[in-house]
């Protein structure tokens, strides 16, 4: 399960005047007590993380611990460096509209090699 927690699309009424480490640990760690027994393995994607500086990264080693301290037996934990395959963290890093054009031409010569 994707855990890309865009601060900006977490409901203002879970944010309160609580910091950004502390809403998007505390939103994180609800969503993993809740489907920790649907799920085989937790992914976060570090850019949205990231995007929020020393505060996201923090959450994101608050909801790493939450998982190992609570969940021990979950077999597969990873941190997807992926960024040019979410659209929200590509407009994020400002690369949409030239990463979407490298895909255009990828596909395109992956379908040229197969003809």
């Amino acid at each position: 399960m994707g855990l890309d927690s865009a601060f900006a699309k977490i409901p203002q009424a879970l944010k309160g005047s609580a910091s950004v480490e502390d809403v998007i640990a505390g939103f994180n760690q609800e969503i993993v007590d809740a489907t920790h027994d649907l799920v085989c393995a937790y992914k976060p994607n570090a850019a949205f993380y990231e995007a929020q500086g020393d505060q996201g990264l923090r959450a994101l080693a608050r909801t790493v611990r939450h998982i190992k301290d609570n969940y021990q037996t979950f077999p597969l934990f990873w941190t997807q460096n992926e960024r040019i395959l979410v659209a929200q963290t590509m407009a994020t890093l400002k690369l949409h509209s030239i990463s979407s054009a490298l895909m255009r031409l990828l596909f395109i010569h992956i379908l040229e090699k197969k003809q």
